[in-house]
């Protein structure tokens, strides 16, 4: 494993630093012939069953951190990194796309580099989002990424009705540091369409759906024209949309902190000024959840 993770490491581009915080905590569980057995048992766990119990696996990182000189960000991670080494396998054995493989395990290092921005630690705080890569449920397309999902309530419009439950491709924006620019979400749902098309049942639609805060309509207000979300915003039929409490949960999203005073927020771009002015003014945060139909199935 520790020859697999530097080939993961100079694979993906992992910072100096992250790969040396890694691997010194991969040689610490090693070191230690209790942790390593939980850990070397976690791993065989996802061999032998690709639905394993990883929040388990998770909170038992955790508490093998508290014991350990390691951040739990940190060990959680490297959890995730090493189960990647079994994905890729599966992927091999499904003739799977490898590039999807690697696409999708870039989010590994997304969330690498976030945990870093907003705590200062080589690690992630969002590891309970990863699964469903690894139960090869969610697949990166290109810049964005996608899975099926179901329907949370009924939906009438683009010349199609909707029942709640109906199954749905619900997509992702991840903060992979790429512009969300036309041409990028064009090719991601080109590839989406081509990837989920074949696994439609007779006469089923292709429907795609996002809930993010990148949706929330008043950022048509918000958000200076011309930019790139309040076009992506524009593909979609915002059918539902919602406000934040004053806790505005989403704007580390944006900002890179879990600061939420305005005058104590980053303005160092067009994009948070807009926020921060907005944020001064008393307005809020919220999301959105929106559909674009992509084939009828007529």
């Amino acid at each position: 494993m520790r020859e697999y993770l530097e080939q993961f490491f100079e694979r993906f581009d992992y910072p100096q630093p992250a790969r040396e915080t890694l691997t010194a905590a991969y040689e610490i569980v090693q070191a230690d012939s209790d942790a390593k057995a939980i850990f070397d048992g976690y791993l065989n766990e996802y061999i032998d069953r690709i639905h394993c119990d990883f929040g388990a696996q998770l909170r038992g990182c955790a508490a093998l951190a508290r014991r350990l000189p390691v951040s739990p960000y940190t060990l959680q991670l490297l959890l995730f990194i090493c189960h990647s080494a079994h994905t890729l396998a599966l992927y091999r054995e499904r003739s799977m796309d490898e590039q999807i493989w690697h696409d999708s395990m870039l989010d590994l290092k997304y969330k690498l580099d976030e945990c870093h921005v907003v705590y200062g630690v080589w690690g992630s705080f969002v590891c309970e989002w990863f699964p469903r890569f690894f139960t090869l449920e969610r697949f990166a397309l290109g810049r964005l990424q996608f899975e099926w999902e179901t329907l949370g309530k009924a939906y009438e419009g683009q010349d199609i009705t909707l029942s709640e439950g109906a199954r749905v491709v619900q997509l992702h924006i991840p903060r992979s540091g790429e512009p969300l620019s036309a041409a990028r979400c064009d090719d991601s749902f080109a590839r989406a369409v081509e990837f989920y098309t074949p696994q439609l049942k007779e006469g089923e639609p292709l429907v795609f759906t996002c809930s993010s805060w990148l949706l929330y309509p008043e950022n048509e207000h918000i958000i200076p024209e011309g930019s790139n979300i309040r076009a992506f915003m524009r593909r979609f039929d915002i059918y539902r949309h919602g406000t934040h409490g004053g806790d505005h949960p989403d704007l580390w999203r944006l900002f890179d902190t879990m600061e939420k005073n305005p005058d104590r927020l980053p303005a160092d771009s067009s994009l948070r000024r807009a926020y921060i002015d907005h944020l001064k003014k008393g307005g809020k945060t919220g999301w959105g959840y929106g559909v674009i139909v992509a084939k009828s199935g007529k």
